[in-house]
């Protein structure tokens, strides 16, 4: 890892790029190797987020249990248990190998359900393969995200889209006080790597609304639904809060997306996309 980051000093376009993927995935397959003896309430807020853009994504689909689906950038496998309990087949790709097997010790053997190790950008599937495609709070890690997006709408008739919201201020306040403890203050990348490019979002400001629907329509896909969520970049300001009151948040949640101005403040976004009928 030090050796790979050595070599970023004076590296700039294409080849740092190219360097910092190789950094992003050794440390994803560090994290993938971390174990916490307690989840913190940072983390089932995450989840209590993923499970409410997750049952969204399920809204939208008429019959999930005949259609197959793929989750890109499947991580230690959250979302895939989810999947697994709703869809007729499931696969999982990650580019970090390390992820792929701790996602695999999640969910154990299903014939219903395949792993993969693959790049989003390049992916070894024919066209239209897959009714639907999840990208989870991945698409900010990935160098290009349209050419991402047009390589997962050939293999998916739908694809969901759940990212940092762009035009929310915590989620930039947030990030800008990462991106200062992690490069300036204590010179560290997130899984103590000794490495500031140890884990490199390429797009950590986020994404607006209308940059995921410009992806979908640039990939041939029409945007049919956009949805707000604000728990996720709320995480690192709340992590002291009692469990018990995360009850009581999606209803401060319901009620702040009713309102115009503050909907688009809350820290992530939800846009589902389908293929354009023939």
């Amino acid at each position: 890892m030090e050796r790979v980051c050595g070599k970023m000093k004076g590296v700039k376009g294409q080849d740092k790029a190219d360097l910092i993927a190789v950094a992003n995935k050794l440390a994803w397959n560090i994290q993938a190797g971390l174990k916490h003896d307690k989840p913190f309430v940072g983390e089932a807020i995450t989840i209590l987020s993923y499970r409410r853009a997750y049952l969204e994504i399920l809204s939208f689909l008429e019959t999930p249990k005949e259609l197959s689906v793929i989750d890109i950038g499947c991580g230690t496998g959250i979302y895939l248990e989810w999947l697994l309990e709703d869809f007729d087949y499931t696969v999982g790709i990650d580019i970090s190998s390390n992820m792929i097997k701790s996602c695999k010790e999640r969910i154990g053997k299903d014939p219903r359900n395949e792993f993969l190790v693959a790049d989003a950008q390049h992916l070894p599937f024919r066209e239209d393969v897959f009714d639907i495609a999840t990208v989870i709070e991945t698409l900010h890690h990935i160098p290009d995200p349209p050419i991402a997006i047009k390589e997962i709408a050939r293999i998916s008739k739908r694809v969901a889209l759940y990212e940092p919201n762009h035009q929310s201020c915590i989620h930039k306040i947030i990030n800008h006080f990462r991106i200062l403890w992690v490069d300036t203050i204590t010179k560290k990348g997130w899984f103590q790597t000794g490495c500031p490019y140890s884990l490199v979002e390429f797009h950590s400001e986020g994404f607006s609304s209308g940059d995921l629907t410009s992806y979908l329509l640039a990939a041939g896909m029409t945007a049919v639904e956009i949805t707000t969520f604000g728990f996720v970049g709320l995480v690192q300001l709340i992590r002291g809060i009692p469990k018990k009151l995360l009850y009581f948040l999606p209803l401060l949640e319901d009620t702040l997306r009713k309102i115009p101005i503050v909907r688009w403040q809350l820290s992530d976004i939800l846009t589902i996309g389908q293929k354009r009928p023939h």
